[in-house]
């Protein structure tokens, strides 16, 4: 390293801190309150419900293996991506909304998802009403097995698991929120102390004193009006460190 680059050791960014913490309580406060009051009164909340369908033979029991084939586990598992697609499909949609009204049109997602090496697919809807989110995922399902059943007969769809009307919101999160705005907030106060750092070119305290000139502080003259200041005694006590 050339002689020329300043070492910068890890008191001195303690000390480069500890000097400007006020920057660094009120920008982390900042980011906080605004988190929160975004996360609490401006976003809406969104819930979640999902039910579970499952793929199985045609007119027989499940889990009866002398009437099921490796083939036809493999056909219903290759289904499962067009199954998918029905699921999120127009047709659908528009019959839920005939069956639940007009409140359906709030719906923000729809995910259809299969589970891999299985027959089960998980129909998750998201709507801001905790209490119609599961009946739409449950009415969304249902019409999606007659759907099915229509288009692509390939095997007999059957409701799993029905929705339950979630306790909590699936969005925002709360303390997820919180906690990233508190990184935020010290990332970006460290960030300004260290730029304000890099252009102040002022000599502030007596540390800076010893930084700059690599030499002891014998003594401080304090700040006093112009007639308490005495220069004689200012005088005497340099004289005195010397």
């Amino acid at each position: 390293m050339d002689n020329e680059m300043q070492e910068i050791d890890l008191r001195q960014l303690l000390y480069i801190l500890w000097k400007r913490k006020w920057i660094i309580v009120y920008i982390t406060m900042a980011c906080l309150i605004t988190a929160g009051v975004v996360s609490f009164f401006i976003l809406q909340p969104s819930y979640e419900a999902n039910a579970k369908v499952i793929i199985v033979k045609d007119k027989a029991m499940y889990f009866l293996e002398d009437r099921y084939t490796n083939s036809d586990v493999n056909l219903y598992m290759n289904v499962a991506k067009t199954y998918e697609e029905i699921a999120k499909s127009r047709t659908v949609r528009h019959r839920v909304q005939e069956k639940v009204g007009g409140g359906f049109n709030e719906i923000k997602n729809i995910k259809v998802e299969s589970k891999p090496d299985t027959q089960v697919l998980t129909i998750t809807v998201s709507h801001p009403s905790a209490e119609d989110v599961a009946v739409y995922a449950n009415v969304l399902a249902q019409e999606f097995i007659t759907v099915s059943g229509e288009v692509l007969p390939a095997g007999e769809l059957r409701i799993l698991d029905k929705a339950e009307r979630p306790r909590a919101p699936a969005s925002p999160n709360y303390m997820l929120n919180i906690a990233i705005s508190f990184v935020l907030g010290v990332m970006i106060s460290v960030g300004t102390i260290f730029l304000l750092e890099c252009f102040n070119q002022f000599i502030e305290t007596e540390q800076d004193v010893e930084d700059c000139l690599n030499l002891p502080v014998l003594c401080v003259v304090s700040r006093s009006s112009t007639n308490e200041f005495n220069i004689g005694e200012k005088l005497c006590c340099v004289e005195s460190q010397i």
